[in-house]
């Protein structure tokens, strides 16, 4: 049986201000002015977060667009994943 983890599928806050710097992406939050800063990696990561897919179909589509397994992709899609829940940029949309 799939784990809430599993059902999460993570998509980008709502009110965020996006500001495309050559192939990396500014993102900042007016609610609690952070701002972080998304090297071309976590853009794609953050681009493919719309709700619609989990963490694992993140890995799996950035891989098959790269060329690498899911699994070598699994660790860091789900630590950039985390990292942008934990600042406020992502929120689990769980049906």
């Amino acid at each position: 049986m799939p784990t809430r983890v599993d059902l999460d599928r993570p998509r980008q806050t709502v009110g965020l201000v996006e500001c495309p710097v050559q192939n990396e992406l500014l993102l900042y939050d007016p609610r609690s002015e952070r701002v972080v800063a998304l090297n071309i990696s976590a853009r794609a990561i953050w681009e493919l977060c719309d709700g619609r897919r989990s963490a694992a179909d993140v890995s799996a589509t950035l891989g098959e667009s790269l060329g690498l397994s899911m699994n070598a992709l699994e660790h860091d899609v789900g630590r950039a994943i985390a990292e942008l829940r934990d600042a406020g940029f992502l929120e689990p949309h769980l049906d």
